[in-house]
């Protein structure tokens, strides 16, 4: 079994309003959730649920209202400056727009060596080229890049520029926020391939957020659904494809389109305005749900064992909400 990397739990994160009298946003919403190591976790969910500020909060990007972020088994809240920078160097992150996050007067070189300047200041010149040299490998590219600027790549290029960085330190956890949503498909294809390689060849924890459950599905074991910046469903990847148990879980699988016009899915479940204030004490999704009932506008599910998951809901599974075309397959 593996051991547990990551945990979690009840964590709260909110940001001010738009004007000094507006209510606090809470992005994230008490979210308990664990990453065993090894394995690559999908978080998926439509803009707005939560999922970069979940990732941020876990980095210590932002601050955290309430809850726990504990790694390898450490409080990072009392993990002091010693701490911090065993996380820095074992948790990386590969960001959405892979130019934005190179620096632009930098070469390559001087990219891929930063971190190694940073923390381990014992390596050598001729070392540090030789482990630089090495990821640029791993990632599909050659010692003719080192010398070029982030202006002078492709979109993919200076992507696989940010892979390499993020792995040069040798992490346990790779974060990936959105990698391949910002490249040509062509792109995102090769890039998914790389990631799923290297995670496979290295052993990589790897927490990967994305909008394409086509990809979720394609590279990651186990998913994580958020609504509102709250987790509404947890399952293994195949599991949760195959048999999802949440109403908003269904109508996201419901919402992808299908090349086959016999087997094109009903899109009403997801057609329901978005709301953002909170649906009183009741159920965040009971305002679109087609399964709600009265018990759904006055109490709020909490996650609960379903399979080989969670789900929070009352009414699980397949109910009676499927639609025509969900029905025929």
């Amino acid at each position: 079994m593996s051991a547990r990397l990551v945990d979690i739990r009840d964590l709260v994160v909110e940001y001010p309003g738009g004007s000094p009298r507006a209510p606090r946003v809470r992005a994230v919403a008490g979210v308990s959730l664990g990453i065993d190591e090894g394995v690559t976790l999908g978080i998926v969910g439509e803009s707005g649920s939560g999922k970069s500020t979940l990732a941020r909060a876990l980095l210590g990007l932002v601050d955290i209202q309430s809850g726990q972020v504990e790694y390898g088994g450490m409080p990072m809240a009392a993990a002091g400056r010693a701490g911090w920078r065993r996380f820095r160097r074992e948790v990386q992150v590969v960001f959405q727009d892979p130019a934005a996050s190179l620096d632009p007067r930098m070469s390559v070189a001087r990219i891929l060596a930063e971190p190694l300047l940073v923390h381990r200041p014992e390596l050598g010149a001729g070392q540090i080229r030789e482990i630089t040299l090495a990821r640029l490998g791993n990632v599909g590219l050659d010692e003719s890049h080192l010398r070029r600027l982030p202006r002078q790549l492709s979109g993919g290029e200076c992507q696989r520029v940010a892979i390499a960085r993020a792995l040069v330190l040798e992490p346990r956890l790779l974060i990936c926020d959105e990698p391949v949503s910002a490249l040509d498909i062509s792109i995102q294809a090769q890039i998914l391939a790389l990631l799923r390689e290297l995670q496979q060849r290295l052993g990589l924890t790897v927490m990967f957020i994305a909008h394409d459950l086509s990809v979720v599905r394609y590279l990651c074991k186990r998913v994580a659904v958020m609504y509102r910046g709250s987790l509404v469903e947890t399952a293994n990847a195949d599991t949760l494809f195959r048999d999802p148990q949440h109403p908003y879980t269904r109508a996201l699988l419901g919402s992808v389109p299908v090349a086959d016009p016999r087997q094109r899915r009903n899109f009403a479940a997801t057609a329901a305005t978005f709301s953002a204030a909170a649906a009183g004490s009741g159920c965040i999704y009971a305002d679109r749900c087609p399964r709600a009932q009265e018990r759904c506008r006055t109490e709020s599910p909490s996650l609960e064992r379903s399979g080989d998951g969670d789900v929070a809901c009352f009414f699980p599974g397949a109910g009676g909400d499927l639609a025509d075309g969900e029905r025929q397959r």
